[in-house]
């Protein structure tokens, strides 16, 4: 298994969701600064995911949604500590905190 990870956010009713996204074999993206990516979200909340890119690997994403003011926190992303490779399976889980036990 390749790098998992968690957001923990304390908003809304949700309980929580989790996606284990396997790595495909041959990622296709053409041209330059396009992407791909598997995302979780919870409306304007919280998402959490990973993106692909030629040019920048495997990022991923655990952000949440619009501050008060209404500036979206969506474009932050990191890139994974350890590149996964075909097959791998990347686990993605979004908890609701507050109503986790």
């Amino acid at each position: 298994m390749a790098e998992s990870f968690v957001k923990c956010y304390t908003k809304g009713t949700y309980y929580g969701i989790k996606a284990d996204i396997i790595i495909p074999s041959n990622p296709i993206v053409t041209a330059s600064g396009d992407y791909f990516e598997f995302y979780l979200g919870f409306a304007d909340l919280v998402e959490g995911g990973l993106s692909y890119s030629p040019a920048n690997g495997w990022h991923k994403f655990l952000n949440t949604g619009a501050t008060p003011g209404g500036t979206t926190n969506y474009w932050r992303s990191d890139a994974m500590t350890n590149q996964p490779k075909a097959g791998d399976t990347v686990s993605i889980e979004i908890i609701n905190c507050r109503t986790a036990q």
